[in-house]
């Protein structure tokens, strides 16, 4: 989770990398002390929809600021086809996509969370595996993830 995930705050591809040929792009380095929304930050509630997502990839480096290890990217039935988006194509409204950051044995995981609202933007939730709410800032979800690629989300692992 990503990640979509949301897959994270995308770090600079290395010198040797090959540029992506799938039209995603590279994740732009984020300045993490940028000006931060003066609003609210919508919020939702991630634990309720849990049990509808289902996982559709998996990376081997979380790209979350502070987190080390691997992650798994869930999505809502809607957003299924995830790897293969693309950049520029919609993301309906209710669609949820997840990083699930997993920790090393006997740790809680974290679940960075994206839901797309009615008014096609994007609300946070950080949680714990078992739903239980985390005191993240999600003004720095938001700032990190409106300079992503494709209308807030990162590339898909490829």
């Amino acid at each position: 989770m990503a990640a979509v995930l949301l897959l994270g705050c995308g770090s600079p591809p290395s010198p040797s990398s090959p540029p992506r040929s799938d039209g995603w792009g590279d994740a732009p380095r984020v300045a993490h002390d940028a000006a931060l929304p003066q609003r609210p930050t919508p919020s939702f509630d991630l634990r309720s929809r849990l049990p509808e997502l289902q996982q559709v990839a998996e990376l081997a480096q979380t790209k979350h600021p502070g987190k080390v290890g691997s992650a798994r990217i869930l999505v809502s039935a809607s957003l299924r086809h995830y790897p293969a988006l693309g950049p520029l194509r919609p993301v309906e409204p209710g669609a949820v996509v997840v990083e699930a950051f997993l920790p090393a044995a006997g740790a809680s995981g974290v679940l960075y969370g994206m839901s797309r609202t009615e008014t096609n933007t994007w609300a946070f939730s950080v949680t714990t595996d078992a739903g239980v709410p985390l005191p993240e800032n999600l003004a720095a979800c938001e700032r990190c993830h409106a300079d992503a690629p494709n209308d807030g989300l990162y590339a898909p692992p490829r």
